[in-house]
């Protein structure tokens, strides 16, 4: 139990280092589920019940499709048994009779007799976990576990019907023959007893199962999400431990499951839950956010110290035919003008952005567009500018942030072989989650499969 405990430690201290947002998760789901203890006995028939299940645990992708989880998981479950059958007992001794012969042969009658068994049992499942994307909300989930258990309680009670128990005498009394069969109501001898019992289930507390589990997961935001599904396990262990005679001898009431009538129990449940998960750490891809400051024009430092006076070249006065050709005047100061960071994205956005086809990173025949954005760049040297790569919803989350990626690296690639400075551009994935039109048409998907730049 203590090295159990220790893995499952070190497995969240691990896996929490290493927490990527959409790949690393805690959870915390509930449910409801139908138990059967697969409790076999030779007579009588056996019911299903119903119970709770919770369960708290942490997992982690480590590739697009795989990943485990390990928690807790908490089961109450309850299962039924009815019997209505005659046992005999035996012939047993009994002083009280007026006979001669001192014995009486004894049975058990179960009427529609119901009994509950309840449980109450911890697991602690470990899980391979597989999922597929369906798009950036979406995704179905499906997961396998091993989970080793304990039985924390286990009760039986007797909820209806009746248990009795029928004596038979065959004597002689002074000559004659005495036949009396079936006596159920003379309390004096046992019989009539209502049966209302209840009791401690003594089984095998320790367990192994395995269990499956398959759903949706839908995401509210970039950290939480809803989930819903439904799941099954079954325990190996047989916890079938003691094996009295009789579940009722007369005197004690033992259960069904005590008893020889049950000859193995194997516990399973089916159910449905419904939960939430915190996506925890960061986005893999995400780059460093920039941070532009803009200073206001008013706040621009002005010193008292006037400006240096810069003097005109002088000019030789050239005469042709006695007449100056040519005579200096005022110098006329030229000041050049930058472009402001809204003029230079307005030309931007005046330019569009650059397209690709599906599954693709070549800007195909962009190639006029591309030109344009080269000769602003050119012109504005002192400006930072910030492509980003875009894809549309078709394909995993993990490929289409690949895909955003190498199409901004691309377009980066191809200013820079027209002569961009490299230190104006940086470069960035959004993948899917900035459409710039619904992605509900091919019409669409297209228009949303392309690579933006924008003033920095």
């Amino acid at each position: 139990m203590k090295k159990l405990a220790l893995s499952a430690i070190i497995l969240a201290t691990t896996t929490v280092a290493m927490a990527q947002r959409q790949n690393t998760f805690v959870e915390l789901n509930a449910g409801y589920n139908i138990h059967d203890v697969n409790t076999k006995i030779t007579d009588g028939k056996k019911g299903l019940g119903g119970g709770v299940a919770l369960y708290g645990g942490f997992g982690h992708y480590f590739s697009e499709h795989w990943g485990i989880t390990a928690g807790v998981k908490l089961i109450t479950a309850k299962t039924n048994a009815k019997l209505d059958f005659s046992e005999p007992l035996g012939t047993l001794p009994d002083d009280q009779l007026l006979l001669d012969n001192k014995e009486k042969e004894v049975e058990v009658m179960f009427s529609n007799m119901k009994e509950r068994t309840s449980e109450t049992l911890l697991f602690l499942p470990v899980g391979l976990n597989y999922r597929y994307n369906f798009n950036p909300r979406l995704s179905f989930e499906g997961r396998l576990t091993a989970e080793p258990g304990f039985v924390l309680k286990q009760k039986y009670k007797t909820v209806s019907g009746d248990i009795n128990l029928t004596n038979n005498y065959v004597n002689t009394f002074n000559g004659v023959d005495v036949v009396v069969k079936d006596v159920t109501e003379l309390e004096g001898y046992g019989a009539g007893n209502q049966g209302k019992f209840s009791g401690n289930a003594d089984m095998k507390t320790m367990l192994f199962a395995t269990g499956l589990s398959a759903g949706v997961v839908y995401a509210l935001s970039d950290r939480w999400a809803l989930t819903a599904g439904v799941y099954g396990s079954y325990t190996f262990t047989d916890q079938k431990n003691k094996d009295y005679p009789h579940v009722f001898d007369g005197e004690t009431y033992v259960g069904t499951a005590q008893s020889k009538l049950c000859t193995k129990i194997h516990p399973y449940t089916v159910g449905v839950n419904v939960g939430v998960r915190l996506f925890v750490g960061r986005d893999k891809n995400k780059p460093e956010e920039i941070e532009t400051v803009v200073v206001p024009e008013d706040e621009v430092a002005v010193t008292d110290e006037p400006e240096p006076v810069v003097e005109p070249e002088k000019v030789d006065t050239v005469v042709v035919n006695n007449e100056p050709a040519y005579q200096p005047t005022d110098t006329i100061e030229v000041v050049e003008q930058k472009a402001t960071k809204e003029e230079v994205q307005k030309q931007l956005d005046e330019i569009g952005a650059v397209n690709f086809a599906l599954g693709s990173t070549q800007s195909g025949d962009e190639s006029d567009k591309i030109d344009r954005l080269a000769e602003l760049m050119k012109a504005n040297p002192d400006k930072k500018f910030l492509i980003t790569g875009h894809t549309c919803n078709l394909g995993s989350l993990a490929t289409n942030r690949t895909v955003g990626q190498k199409r901004a690296d691309g377009l980066k690639a191809e200013l820079i072989k027209r002569d961009v400075n490299p230190d104006q551009l940086q470069t960035e994935s959004r993948w899917y989650k900035q459409p710039l039109v619904p992605n509900t048409s091919e019409a669409n998907r297209k228009k949303n499969r392309r690579a933006e730049v924008e003033v920095l």
